[in-house]
This record gives structure tokens, C-alpha cells and sequence, in this order.
């Protein structure tokens, strides 16, 4: 260590006289890496020698629910309407689940071991988040998600005001009918019952606040979210709904027969 700790100070004593710029310092440290390395193998970037430079980034998801309303035939989607968490506003903001992807282990859900020795994929985080941010009343998942159901739609990368870099995947997950009409149920039920949604907020508490992030769950007209009717929390997740609409649009010309109409 004593050894280290010369050597270093020597090599940087060296630089100080020598009045190196930050170009110039850069070359000479790669030569000498290269130089004195010994078993570099062919593919190493020091061996032109070259040394990238990269910005590092966490990575998050979104998941958009949805489902067609078989009373109406329009795509709906389930979102969540912010909580006293983030603050109390005149008018209701909604917000979707997601969050971080854990890329150095498994944490588990309902179809994912978890495993200490490996990293969630896309999916597997996106399916965590989904069912931990959808409780029931009773705290368990409003379902359990399949990894494999969820499609990706979208991807964003987020520059925050410190200096911080987030990617972003976007999925939709469609809805069969029975979880449809348990969504809708619980919608319900967290509007027109005090007690009931009171529960459900119990298991949105964030830690540090001690409020819950969500006040209620909400079904909301696919198209009328993508152009902008209602407020978001997260603006940038507005990309992602108008992705989703589009997707469903697409489809709906594709089986609509030339000249017919239908809604979207």
C-alpha cells in the first residue's frame, strides 16, 4: 500500500511539472496503461488504446393497464390518482405503476423467484412494480403478473436538474376480462367507499412522509388521457399513453371493413 501510495504521488508530481492538459494526460495515461498492463486481451479498448467515456444511468418502467370496455367498446386504461404524498392540488393528478428496475438482483413476484445472483430483466421489474403499486384493500396484488404478458412500448431517457439520468421502458399490459371487471369493481369501491379506500391507501404509505402516494384508483378513457384531459404527475409518461392509443387505433382500422366506422 505504502508502495501504491509513492508511486502515485511521483506519477501525479510529474504531470504537475510537466503542465499537462486534459488531452495530453488522457493520451500519455492510456500509453503507460497499455504499456505496462502486459496481458490486455485483443478486445480491450486500451489496446488501440482508446478509453471510452459514458454517462452512467439508473432504469425505470411504467406500465400502462388497459382493457376494452365491452359496454361502450372504447380502450380504457386503470391509473392511480396521486395521494396527500405529492402534495394536494384543486384538481386530480393521475399516475401509472412503475418504478426502478433492480439490475444486481431478483427481488421476486407472484411468477419471478428472487435470487441474490441475479438481475431483473425489463419485465420481471415491470411486473414487481405492477403488482407491488396495485394493492387490494387487504395489501395482496390486485393481480399477479406475468412477466411475459408485458409488451414494451416505449422508451424515454430523463435528464434530472442533478445531474442524474434515468431510462425509462414503457409497457402496456392488456387486461383479460375477469381483471378488467375487478379493477372496475375496486374503482369503484375506492370513489364511493371512505373505509374502503382509507385501506387501500394504507398500503401506499411512503416511508419517509408517512402519507400515502395514492389517494384513488380511477378508469379512465384511453384516448381522452393521450390528449392531455387530464393532469398528469409525471408529464413524461404522457409519450407512453399516446403510444398505447395509437397501438389500438392501429389495430381497430386494421379489423374495421372499408368505409365503417368505429370507435377507438
Amino acid at each position: 500500500m505504502l508502495r501504491e501510495k509513492l508511486i502515485r504521488g511521483t506519477v501525479s508530481l510529474i504531470f504537475k511539472i510537466a503542465g499537462l492538459k486534459d488531452k495530453d494526460r488522457k493520451n500519455l495515461l492510456r500509453n503507460i496503461v497499455k504499456d505496462n498492463w502486459g496481458d490486455l486481451p485483443v478486445w480491450s479498448t486500451l489496446e488501440h488504446p482508446t478509453i471510452e467515456e459514458v454517462a452512467k444511468a439508473s432504469i425505470g418502467c411504467g406500465i400502462v393497464l388497459v382493457f376494452r370496455d365491452p359496454n361502450d367498446g372504447l380502450m380504457k386504461t386503470v391509473v392511480a390518482e396521486a395521494g396527500k404524498h405529492y402534495g394536494e392540488t384543486d384538481e386530480p393528478r393521475i399516475t401509472i405503476p412503475g418504478g426502478f428496475i433492480t439490475i444486481d438482483k431478483k427481488l421476486g413476484s407472484s411468477y419471478v423467484e428472487a435470487d441474490d445472483t441475479k438481475g431483473e430483466d425489463g419485465r420481471e421489474g415491470a411486473a414487481r412494480e405492477t403488482e407491488e403499486e396495485m394493492p387490494s384493500e387487504d395489501g395482496h396484488p390486485m393481480l399477479k403478473v406475468n412477466p411475459e404478458r408485458l409488451m414494451p412500448m416505449d422508451t424515454k431517457t430523463i435528464n434530472f436538474p442533478n445531474g442524474e439520468h434515468r431510462v425509462v421502458i414503457g409497457f402496456m399490459l392488456e387486461l383479460t376480462d375477469e381483471e378488467a371487471q375487478k379493477f372496475v369493481i375496486h374503482a369503484k369501491r375506492t370513489h364511493e367507499d371512505e373505509q374502503y379506500k382509507e385501506a387501500v391507501q394504507q398500503h401506499t404509505i411512503n416511508p419517509a412522509s408517512g402519507l400515502p402516494e395514492v389517494d384513488r384508483i380511477s378508469i379512465l378513457p384511453l384516448d381522452k388521457v393521450a390528449k392531455h384531459h387530464y393532469s398528469l404527475l409525471h408529464g413524461d409518461q404522457i409519450s407512453l399513453f399516446k403510444i398505447v392509443n395509437s397501438y389500438f387505433k392501429a389495430l381497430k382500422r386494421d379489423k374495421t371493413p372499408s368505409g365503417g366506422t368505429s370507435p377507438a
